[in-house]
């Protein structure tokens, strides 16, 4: 049977330097979809923002998708795996955003809600993660009172978190940037996420690889049988990790799997 592929997307598939796929690591993903592998994207981000013009190449060979650091795994359109934040959680979120003055985003199942815009989040999604393409606001939609609240990402300090945190022990939040962070439920990872999807599709477990540069992907590491990281990843992901790969600008993920698929 082949192998089951999991990639993280920002700072793994996608340069930081260049903000795209480099080709390299396109056709390397392109030559082991036809050699009957199973491609999925294991990303922070929400489903509704991984159309960007970085990521659609890759998006036709794509089989699933986990989405804000496992709280959602979809494939063939269908949810197959979601873990909301309690709604008393999201509340002490908003109300320590409202206390504090930062922005947040709110995701839901369907929509995205922002709270307190300023000008950093639009640099950060529209500019950085190319989420938009110059009509941010149009990304953004008031929830549905009743919509499951997936992930919410604060725009605040490490201190800030650190304060704030404690006093909700069913979230994690996972900082893969400077300015913002990602809380989901303590259940939903990306490790368990793989799982699942491992489980639904009835992949062998033994054969899957996992791909990534943040505190947000060693619970992929752990639950597939080999965890790759980038080589900008903090030592301690590193350590998690059975390979440390080339940068992906220097074509560190198609030199690994030239190694490890026969292809």
């Amino acid at each position: 049977m082949s192998y089951s592929l999991f990639f993280d997307v920002d700072g793994t598939l996608v340069s930081f330097a260049t903000h795209h796929i480099p080709d390299s690591t396109l056709a390397a993903l392109q030559r082991a979809h036809r050699q009957g592998c199973r491609l999925f994207i294991a990303t922070g981000r929400p489903f509704q923002w991984l159309r960007t013009p970085a990521i659609e190449p890759l998006l036709p060979i794509i089989d699933g998708f986990i989405t804000m650091n496992g709280a959602m795994a979809i494939v063939d359109d269908e949810v197959c795996f979601s873990k909301p934040l309690r709604r008393e959680s999201v509340a002490l979120l908003l109300s320590d955003a409202v206390r504090n003055d930062y922005s947040c985003v709110i995701v839901g199942e369907r929509h995205i809600a922002l709270h307190n815009e300023k000008p950093l989040v639009r640099e950060l999604f529209e500019k950085f993660l190319q989420v938009g393409g110059g009509d941010f606001p149009s990304t953004i939609s008031r929830l549905d009172p009743d919509e499951p609240v997936l992930q919410v990402s604060p725009f605040f300090t490490v201190e800030q978190e650190q304060a704030l945190m404690p006093s909700i022990p069913d979230a994690v939040c996972a900082r893969w940037h400077p300015a913002f962070a990602d809380v989901t439920a303590r259940e939903a990872t990306k490790g368990l996420a793989l799982t699942s999807l491992v489980e639904r599709l009835h992949l062998d477990a033994s054969k899957t690889v996992a791909f990534g540069d943040g505190g947000n992907d060693v619970s992929m590491f752990r639950a597939a049988a080999i965890g790759i990281a980038m080589p900008t990843a903090d030592e301690w992901v590193r350590n998690e990790a059975d390979i440390v790969a080339a940068d992906v600008d220097d074509n560190g993920i198609a030199r690994v799997l030239e190694k490890i698929l026969p292809l």
